[in-house]
């Protein structure tokens, strides 16, 4: 989740142990990486970070690193493809529910368990798709705008604006200068917990835009349990 996009300068790639890694110098102050979804390793670097210092970053971090692809590869293999249909299973909130379709014009609550979604006759598995999609970023939307507020006054750190998207390689991200946060879709399936030291992570980014040691101290004064936290984030349980 590291802070606003800059312009890339230079574009090479490197292998240690058979994992390939993608280093893209811009004018950033510090070193992070960031393992995407499908495996890719992205490793930002200051424009003048000397070659060799590179290299032990990298080096340091291969264990790191095979965790996380690790994760994300177990999180790919337990989603299973979704018919749309009346009985398919998704996570919200952490906790199953099962879809219960009925005709009708286009309604959607929540219920026991249960996603009722009403739609016209007509309607194919992309509509139903769009339309539950939709339902769940107004769903995300409406627990962060009434969660939001809570860790702003907390933090005393204030966003401009935020945004729910459909990202794949994150849970979050913070553009600092426009001091615009965005989070994923995808937590709408998470537990409160998760969500929590999301907005937390993002929020700290306003504060420090790296992730320093600087960084995690800030993150660990409001949620001195987030390394648990983390790693529920990204246990394989999305339906």
């Amino acid at each position: 989740m590291p802070g606003g996009s800059r312009k890339v300068y230079h574009t090479y790639t490197m292998e240690y142990g058979g994992t390939t890694i993608c280093v893209r110098r811009k004018k950033v102050k510090y070193l992070y990486l960031r393992v995407k979804k499908d495996g890719q390793v992205i490793l930002t670097a200051p424009l003048g970070i000397p070659e060799d210092v590179i290299c032990r970053f990298a080096q340091d971090k291969l264990p790191w690193i095979s965790h996380q692809q690790n994760q994300w590869k177990l999180m790919q293999e337990s989603i299973q493809p979704h018919t749309y249909e009346t009985g398919d299973q998704f996570m919200l909130w952490g906790e199953p529910y099962t879809l219960v379709l009925e005709e009708g014009k286009k309604q959607f609550r929540l219920e026991n368990g249960k996603i009722y979604l009403t739609v016209p006759s007509e309607s194919t598995w992309e509509k139903r798709s769009q339309y539950l999609k939709e339902a769940f970023r107004q769903l995300l939307l409406e627990r962060l705008t009434h969660r939001l507020p809570f860790w702003q006054e907390q933090m005393g750190l204030y966003p401009n604006q935020i945004q729910v998207r459909d990202m794949r390689s994150r849970w979050g991200s913070c553009q600092t200068q426009k001091k615009q946060i965005s989070f994923s879709l995808g937590l709408v399936t998470k537990p409160q917990e998760c969500l929590d030291y999301v907005m937390v992570h993002e929020l700290a980014h306003l504060a420090v835009p790296d992730h320093s040691a600087r960084f995690w101290a800030v993150v660990e004064r409001w949620i001195p349990d987030w390394k648990a936290r983390r790693k529920r984030l990204n246990q394989a349980d999305i339906g």
